[in-house]
């Protein structure tokens, strides 16, 4: 089993110039993935047992966040990368997923919690909370097991309903408006 867990986050607009940067999201978010995945893969073939690659994306692969390049660009290739290894490493017994995680508290966010922003931002998830990074291992952990054994090619969005909502509501009273990003 594999988990490629690689990102590198900038927020750059668009018509900004951003290629230096897109070249160093790329290395990391996509093309670190690649290489492990395909050395992975290789040991999997020649060990003939079979397994499992799972790829961290996100839900910026499906809803751009806003000055989202050229993160959101890299983690829609890694759903691409993510469904077609799944179909060229299908004959092997070698399945290839994704999990997309949302609005997600990690160390980056330590220390925010009781924050009006932070309050705010979790306002506009259905389930009216920040993700852990306990809710994305317990979807790798599934996605390891024999319980998934014929799931590929699939992206799991594990993000409190960020995506299945056309947009989100508004703050509660007293709570500034901020996006979810």
């Amino acid at each position: 089993m594999l988990v490629n867990n690689a990102a590198s986050m900038f927020q750059v607009e668009f018509l900004a110039d951003h290629e230096p940067l897109l070249e160093k999201e790329m290395a990391v978010n996509v093309l670190g993935p690649y290489r492990a995945s395909q050395r992975a893969a290789a040991r999997m073939r020649d060990a003939g047992t079979g397994g499992s690659i799972i790829s961290i994306s996100s839900v910026g692969a499906l809803r751009a966040h806003r000055e989202g390049i050229p993160y959101d660009v890299t983690k829609g290739a890694i759903n691409a990368l993510t469904v077609t290894m799944a179909v060229d490493l299908g004959k092997y017994g070698i399945r290839a997923n994704a999990i997309g995680p949302g609005l997600t508290h990690t160390w980056r966010t330590d220390g925010r919690e009781g924050t009006p922003k932070y309050r705010s931002v979790a306002s506009s998830v259905p389930l009216q909370r920040h993700g852990t990074v306990d809710d994305i291992a317990g979807a790798a952990a599934f996605l390891a097991s024999n319980d998934s054994s014929y799931v590929t090619g699939q992206v799991l969005y594990v993000d409190g309903g960020m995506t299945a909502q056309l947009s989100t509501p508004p703050p509660p009273d007293g709570l500034p408006v901020v996006s979810a990003e």
